[in-house]
């Protein structure tokens, strides 16, 4: 078989293997490796069969003049002379590689033709591509040698990219609270079922189960994005426009509206985060005893915010929809704050545990009105721009919030630690209000 295409008196190919596919980075230059079949009888078709003239090798470089034989004053005996057997060689070959541009010439006869180095710029992306191109360039680099941890958490930060752009730009605008409000129920659900199904699992089964449940939950989500999900149009305007990836990132921040929702996604996250490195001690510490109880007992509150979000994720998007997005997030926040103000009375676990439930309950709102009013305030064409930055801020206070959390409990009591996030709270609605709200 010789693969390729003709045209007229011209034949286009490609150059057969020196080896097997697998073997070809080590097999490439080989002084020794004697040819397989197939390349010399590519060669002797070229000449016999199609009759050409002449063959023009194109491209950098080819593996005829790397064959076996000598170095220079090649014999019949000499595999370069054997394949080409006197046909004319034209090597179009690029000027910033004279030793191996001589080695073509030397051992192969080739005619060379001299090309400047074409101008290369590196393309970069654009929109949403530009926050899930860093995690999926680690992921397949170093798929192989990363921890399973490290895996799982690149693995949630490209989903994580991915589903707020999609969302926001196939949801009607009229639905759009309800929307946000119905996918932050999903995250928070998955959130809890996740590792509760983990755990199970890997008592009963073995680790290796749990992936294999990841595997089959994640190929079976995305068939139904393949199939169930609708595409964005993008215009042909759009599919040509010339990526400037610092001057889009300097027009998207000049955006008042992202502006704000970046740094309301930061404050939310540092306040949600900033128990995390605390809750296992203080839930101790009201419970008298750190023992493997009191670790259970902290996850089981930690997840109580959770599980308050996916009944009331819903409600607020529906609330936002109806009243507002900005002024249903403006008493969201006060809530939330006030609420967490109420940790300084809490004496034992339990009302600590209520005092938690109710402030899940108004902080589930918080994420899908301030992802709905986004995409209300931006253009379709930087809606996916939009949502890459503001996730970056909310990862960004996803990193903040425990280190400022273990900083603060290194100096304040971890029910003062709390009560700082109830105001931070408080300050983010009064500021949303006295700047978004009043006078509207």
């Amino acid at each position: 078989v010789i693969p390729g295409m003709v045209s007229g008196n011209v034949y286009v190919g490609f150059q057969p293997l020196r080896a097997a596919y697998e073997q070809m980075d080590a097999m490439y230059h080989d002084p020794e490796l004697s040819i397989q079949h197939q390349y010399l009888a590519f060669y002797r078709w070229l000449q016999d069969d199609f009759q050409a003239d002449a063959v023009i090798h194109i491209g950098t470089h080819g593996t005829l003049e790397w064959l076996p034989g000598k170095n220079a004053g090649l014999s019949n005996k000499c595999f370069p002379n054997i394949v080409q057997n006197g046909m004319l060689d034209i090597y179009p070959y690029i000027i910033d590689d004279p030793g191996e541009g001589i080695q073509a010439k030397r051992r192969a006869e080739a005619v060379l033709i001299g090309h400047m180095c074409p101008t290369m710029a590196r393309a970069g992306s654009y929109d949403s591509l530009s926050k899930i191109e860093t995690p999926l360039q680690e992921f397949y680099k170093s798929k192989l040698s990363m921890t399973d941890d490290r895996r799982v958490l690149l693995i949630s930060q490209i989903l994580e990219a991915c589903k707020e752009p999609l969302v926001s730009s196939t949801m009607p605008i009229e639905k759009m609270g309800w929307g946000m409000g119905l996918m932050q129920t999903a995250l928070s659900s998955g959130g809890i079922l996740g590792p509760l199904m983990g755990g199970y699992l890997s008592s009963w089964f073995g680790i290796r189960a749990s992936f294999w449940l990841s595997s089959v939950c994640l190929t079976i989500a995305t068939l139904l994005v393949i199939f169930l999900v609708r595409d964005v149009p993008i215009s042909e305007e759009r599919r040509n426009r010339k990526v400037e990836l610092i001057s889009d990132l300097k027009e998207a921040l000049q955006n008042r509206g992202i502006l704000f929702t970046m740094m309301m996604f930061f404050l939310i996250q540092v306040c949600v985060m900033l128990l995390q490195p605390l809750i296992t001690m203080y839930v101790g510490q009201l419970m008298g005893k750190v023992d493997d109880e009191a670790v259970q007992m902290a996850g089981v509150i930690f997840s109580l915010a959770g599980i308050s979000g996916i009944l009331a994720a819903p409600f607020w998007g529906n609330r936002g929809q109806r009243y507002g997005y900005v002024r249903t997030f403006c008493y969201i926040t006060l809530g939330a704050g006030v609420v967490n103000l109420f940790q300084f009375f809490t004496t034992d676990v339990y009302q600590f545990a209520i005092v938690q439930f109710i402030f899940g309950l108004f902080l589930a709102g918080a994420i899908p009105n301030i992802n709905a009013n986004l995409a209300e305030v931006t253009d379709k064409s930087i809606r996916g721009k939009a949502f890459g930055l503001v996730t970056s801020a909310q990862m960004s206070g996803g990193f903040v919030g425990p280190l400022l959390g273990g900083a603060l409990g290194h100096v304040l009591p971890t029910r003062l630690v709390i009560i700082c996030a109830g105001i931070i709270l408080i300050g983010v609605s009064a500021f949303t209000y006295f700047t978004k709200v009043k006078g509207k």
